[in-house]
């Protein structure tokens, strides 16, 4: 974070930062859009040295004009320097370059594949270019965070290692080949008479038909839990600034269920198409910047019938299409080759929807991930100002051109614009801050600023102390939290009235060492300042001071967050509470 002059700052105390019902009357929404470019000659080699005006931009068929350009050649990212000790910051993110989110999917991946998957992703780590900025996430009923943000591969290497076995309510339930009771069926069938082998055979389609339904319900809730882990992926990482190459670790889900076209029953019975719940997972990985790049850890598919495990012993065809339910030629691998397909297509179209690239049929998962980080690290980032024109949650139509023989370009292509709020601002309480304020959230820096610890001077209002009531039978401390906020990554904007109007929200919470919430406080800030309060604070930035109460013993936590509502841009600083107390006690020295 670039140096402060602090004398000319403009203080504001948690008196004014008191909830307002007055807000601007105006407002300028001067968003861009972003769109990240992967260009590549025939042969998929990245092509360098662009230039702005060899690309070309459409929204809804409408031309663009590109306000900022940026080439990003695979070098490492550039980062703030680091603040000295007793002062805490969210500007030490990777800015300028792409972030790397390892995504290990225990939801879809059956836990007979994941020994093999750990020792491919830990040569992964240990072969990752110095300066990658990587992080960490699982997912099964829900997302966690395993490893923030960090360019150490040992550290990344060791959070994989305690990551152990896991189980999901869903592998291993959906069954491709016949069950015990239609195998036992078959038995009867073979040996009985013309009438009865009829009425057998309806038995066993009956059955059939039942199973494809319970599969396909299986297959829904799958997918549904798979998506909205997806989606709360996205949230969580909203608040990290510029491409984010989410290598997501999966055998997938699929998005269109169906039973086998060729079933002697009813093959269209249990038809669906998840298009909706897709379409919302798309737009959220794509509005928050992230580059999609499904890794398939299962290898080289064996069709069911080469496999050792398969203890079928008919050879007979006509068997074989009545346990399976199935009239095709290769009734034991269509089920098999079916669900492959489905979840192959899901991979691609998320993929190709956020700019990434799928990596299937193939046995080397390392190899798989090196190419997509390289891949994802080798782009150029456009801006433009989207048309005034748009509705709100309208999908948009991005198109991307550029000159160049055999050229090919790779990006996301279009995106849903967002929600209307109320009175234009938006909410302190909406999920993508609600996500980002929780304890083992990944730190957001979208809006900058650092946090210095102090002991209170003077009195403080007991009321306005965040944790007294919880922390007040045990020995405890008082502390005071100075932040400092980059004055120039909020967004103001001018009035009829000549001044510059802003809405910013500070909030404050306070956790245990599981991350249960303590104690909260939020507070917004409705501004408008004239020409020179504005400069001044440009230069000098804003700043707001908040008393906590941490107990003298014991570990947790403390986030700061600060939330531009005009924007809806959120930075966040975490601290845990045996720093708070170690930092004060050097600042009081």
């Amino acid at each position: 974070m670039r140096c402060l002059v602090l004398l000319t700052s403009v203080i504001l105390s948690a008196t004014a930062l008191a909830q307002s019902n007055a807000v601007p009357t105006l407002r300028t929404d001067v968003r861009l859009t972003t769109v990240d470019v992967i260009v590549t000659d025939k042969k998929g080699v990245p092509v360098h040295g662009l230039k702005a005006d060899d690309f070309s931009v459409r929204e809804n068929k409408q031309p663009q004009a590109i306000r900022n350009f940026e080439e990003h050649a695979g070098n490492a990212p550039t980062t703030y320097d680091r603040p000295r000790p007793g002062v805490f910051t969210n500007a030490t993110v990777a800015r300028g370059g792409a972030n790397n989110v390892l995504l290990i999917d225990f939801l879809n991946t059956p836990p007979e594949l994941q020994a093999f998957m750990r020792d491919q992703l830990a040569k992964f780590v240990i072969s990752q270019p110095a300066g990658a900025h990587t992080a960490i996430f699982t997912m099964n009923s829900s997302v966690h965070l395993l490893q923030d943000f960090t360019t150490d591969p040992e550290i990344l290497k060791m959070a994989l290692k305690h990551m152990g076995t896991k189980f999901s309510a869903f592998t291993g339930q959906i069954q491709t080949g016949p069950d015990m009771q239609m195998q036992a069926m078959e038995g009867l069938y073979e040996g009985s008479t013309a009438a009865l082998q009829a009425q057998i055979g309806q038995v066993m389609q009956s059955l059939s038909d039942f199973t494809a339904k319970e599969q396909a319900f299986l297959q829904r809730n799958q997918a549904l839990l798979t998506m909205s882990c997806l989606r709360d992926v996205a949230r969580y990482l909203s608040g990290v600034p510029g491409r984010k190459n989410v290598m997501w670790l999966s055998t997938s889900f699929p998005v269109y269920i169906q039973q086998d076209p060729e079933s002697n029953g009813k093959p269209f019975q249990v038809n669906e198409v998840l298009d909706a719940e897709m379409r919302q997972t798309k737009n959220a990985l794509a509005s928050s910047q992230i580059a999609l790049y499904p890794v398939d850890p299962s290898g080289t598919p064996v069709p069911p019938s080469f496999q050792v495990s398969n203890d079928s012993s008919s050879t007979s065809l006509a068997a074989q299409q009545r346990m399976y339910g199935s009239s095709s030629f290769t009734p034991q691998n269509k089920a098999a080759d079916n669900a492959l397909f489905q979840r192959h297509s899901s991979m691609n179209e998320l993929a190709d929807a956020t700019g990434g690239k799928a990596f299937y049929n193939g046995n080397d998962i390392a190899g798989a991930l090196r190419d997509a980080q390289a891949d994802g690290s080798q782009f150029y980032t456009l801006t433009y100002t989207p048309p005034l024109n748009a509705k709100p949650g309208q999908f948009r139509n991005v198109e991307i051109n550029v000159q160049g023989k055999g050229l090919r370009v790779r990006y996301r292509k279009g995106y849903y614009t967002s929600e209307a709020t109320t009175n234009g601002l938006a909410d302190l309480n909406s999920k993508k801050t609600s996500f980002s304020m929780q304890a083992m959230a990944p730190q957001s820096s979208e809006v900058l600023f650092q946090l210095e610890v102090s002991k209170p001077s003077g009195e403080t209002n007991a009321a306005k102390i965040i944790g007294a009531p919880i922390f007040e039978a045990l020995p405890h401390g008082m502390y005071q939290l100075n932040a400092l906020v980059d004055f120039s990554t909020l967004q103001f904007s001018p009035d009829a009235d000549g001044k510059m109007h802003g809405v910013v929200d500070v909030a404050t919470v306070i956790y245990d060492k599981n991350g249960k919430v303590l104690d909260s406080r939020s507070d917004r800030a409705t501004l408008a300042l004239d020409d020179a309060r504005y400069q001044a604070m440009l230069k000098s930035g804003m700043r707001y001071h908040q008393v906590v109460a941490l107990p003298d013993k014991g570990d947790g936590y403390v986030r700061v967050a600060v939330h531009d509502a005009m924007t809806d841009k959120l930075g966040t600083v975490q601290v845990s509470m045996s720093s708070v107390r170690e930092s004060a006690a050097k600042t009081k020295q």
